[in-house]
């Protein structure tokens, strides 16, 4: 074991998909981000919560080889930021790790309905393009109904000066002290920090899906459609340049994650925590298979076209299973 971190409520890990050596894991306290450096992975940076954001329900490396790392956080109040890290270097010539919030994205009717913004999805074609997946609610507003919201995170607009209290290397805590003087790291004393962010407040477009946002992806092939699952079990193929998405029945329970099969754009799998379906987008009425069982993730092999892993918790024992998908690919 190379190194081990002591938390509650690890729910999600994501490598950078442009600087692969960095790892961000997410818990019910926290973002932690950790470097891979000396064939040994350390602690480089923590988000901690403050009551500005409520807590993060959800995070997203960029995918723009300019920025490899900065991260996009949803919020629980509906808030979405750009964290970006980078190095300084201080009087003394040490190494000083920062984490600024860059860009905040204020959508006009998360703020006033305190909705959570429940996924984050990256264009793959155009990085430039955030898309954001929030509880839906029944407004006379129209800007208050939509529960999809894309941003172009280039955007230039006016900066603000505001305290970030998200933003502090993880200093006070004695289960992460024995990796911190490796890094030559400068501590910050309290959890506040100033910060000078651009403040986005027009969205690039906005879908009205009439319900939930509970998960997203982005088609591959597509700069302009997305499938988004819901809290009650349904898929939405939705089109930016069109007002009718195009639903399907998929689960009768809250889909917790969509993945596109990565050798066949038109395949898509979906799940809940009892079952995993797999859909052709062109034929999407029936699944061409489904996996009931306890799920906790899946994931698409990436070097066999027929190969799906899925994670299974149960109280005892953790599982992985491989399954044989050939006749959905």
């Amino acid at each position: 074991m190379m190194y081990e971190a002591t938390n509650s409520g690890y729910f999600c890990a994501q490598f950078s998909p442009q600087s692969p050596k960095h790892l961000s894991v997410l818990s019910d306290n926290d973002l932690q981000i950790f470097e891979y450096e000396d064939d040994d992975y350390k602690l480089m940076y923590v988000n901690r919560l403050g009551s500005k954001y409520d807590s993060i329900r959800c995070t997203e490396w960029s995918r723009d080889p300019s920025n490899p790392l900065t991260i996009a956080a949803g919020f629980g109040n509906g808030r979405v930021c750009l964290i970006s890290y980078g190095d300084e270097t201080d009087d003394q010539m040490s190494r000083v790790v920062t984490g600024n919030v860059v860009k905040e994205f204020n959508f006009r009717g998360s703020l006033k309905t305190k909705r959570r913004c429940n996924a984050l999805a990256w264009s793959k074609n155009d990085p430039s393009l955030l898309a954001c997946g929030y509880d839906w609610v029944q407004s006379r507003h129209t800007a208050s109904q939509y529960s999809i919201v894309v941003w172009d995170v280039n955007k230039e607009t006016k900066v603000h000066g505001a305290e970030y209290p998200v933003i502090e290397p993880y200093g006070n805590d004695a289960n992460f002290h024995t990796s911190l003087p490796a890094l030559g790291m400068t501590l910050d004393k309290g959890i506040s920090k100033r910060n000078r962010a651009q403040v986005v407040k027009n969205e690039k477009h906005a879908i009205d899906k009439k319900d939930d946002s509970s998960s997203l992806i982005w088609l591959n092939d597509e700069n302009n459609k997305l499938i988004s699952g819901s809290n009650k079990g349904s898929l939405k193929i939705c089109d930016l340049q069109s007002s009718s998405p195009i639903e399907i029945n998929a689960h009768s329970k809250r889909i917790n994650s969509i993945k596109l099969s990565p050798f066949n754009p038109y395949v898509i799998a979906s799940c809940t925590e009892d079952e995993v379906k797999i859909f052709d987008t062109r034929k999407p009425k029936h699944a061409l298979i489904q996996i009931n069982h306890d799920i906790k993730d899946f994931e698409f092999s990436n070097f066999h076209s027929y190969i799906l892993a899925t994670i299974h918790n149960k109280t005892n024992s953790n599982h992985v299973k491989f399954w044989n998908i050939s006749s959905a690919t």
